[in-house]
């Protein structure tokens, strides 16, 4: 007898797709609010322009006038007409050149059609796709300048950070008189996770009543004054990541332009939907000694 079994019928029905999309993951994107934004200046009107960035990096000394040395007074004797040393200020520049220019493009062809009917909106799903992995590598042209700063280092590669670690790096930029606002720490993950357990910022009787702790496993509140933000999009080391402690001088960011679509274009040739996005910008580090590179894990 021959009967009608199960996968006799399952043959006949369509595959079904579910509307729910499993999309990517993304690291945290932390660097751009965090640093200085060069095209709020005259200058960003192409690709391979340059920003010259006016620096006056050495602080003026004043001199004692000539007062005389009658007393109360211990100076040196009046001059007639008062006697002054004129200074030249040691002023210079910074180039930034916008030398950064990527894209990303896909080609949808006719067969996809076939198989779409319009369930899924494929296009806008690949074009923000697109989007996304031009806003990671303008991130990561960024947290990259972390590799080559030299003036300020501390932590061990491929080990968890300390609390000693974090005092460390506060003291180095503290004694070049980085100012305390517009700091920031840039983090691992991994050191993230790992810095919860330290007491010194997760004990009350350490951060007082003013201040979170750490709660359900994440800090909570300002590590040593600064913000600190967590990412995957860093550099790696020999055995680990290299984040920083960064001041908002320490590099530059200048947009030419942002992440942008060309319209999408049915090429006959192909049979195909065509579509690129693009993203042109540039990154300069300014002051090595506004930042410290943070060896971790």
């Amino acid at each position: 007898m021959a009967a009608i079994l199960r996968a006799t019928i399952n043959s006949a029905l369509p595959t079904r797709v579910a509307r729910e999309l499993l999309k990517y993951t993304m690291p945290n994107l932390v660097m751009a609010g965090k640093v200085t934004r060069a095209e709020k200046w005259s200058g960003v009107d192409n690709y391979g322009g340059v920003i010259q960035i006016p620096t006056f990096l050495t602080r003026p000394s004043p001199t004692q006038l000539n007062t005389g040395s009658d007393s109360p007074w211990t100076g040196s004797a009046e001059t007639d007409p008062p006697s002054l040393t004129f200074s030249a200020p040691t002023i210079s520049s910074v180039t930034l050149v916008i030398g950064q220019w990527w894209y990303y493009a896909t080609q949808r062809t006719v067969y996809a059609d076939a198989i779409n009917n319009g369930f899924i909106d494929w296009d806008n799903i690949f074009k923000q796709g697109g989007f996304d992995g031009l806003k990671v590598k303008i991130d990561n042209t960024l947290t990259a300048l972390f590799s080559s700063l030299s003036t300020n280092v501390v932590g061990v590669d491929g080990s968890p950070p300390g609390a000693q670690d974090f005092v460390d790096a506060k003291k180095l930029v503290d004694a070049l008189d980085v100012p305390e606002g517009d700091r920031a720490w840039i983090l691992s993950t991994n050191a993230g996770n790992d810095i919860t357990l330290l007491e010194a910022i997760s004990n009350q009787l350490y951060v007082g009543d003013s201040n979170r702790p750490v709660v359900s496993g994440k800090v909570q509140h300002n590590l040593w004054g600064s913000m600190a933000s967590l990412t995957t999009n860093l550099s790696s080391g020999t055995a680990g990541k290299i984040g920083a402690y960064i001041h908002k001088q320490f590099a530059a960011l200048a947009m030419r332009k942002d992440p942008f679509a060309f319209p999408a274009l049915d090429n006959p040739n192909t049979a195909s939907r065509e579509v690129a996005l693009f993203a042109i910008w540039g990154v300069k580090e300014l002051r090595d000694n506004f930042a410290v590179r943070f060896n971790m894990n």
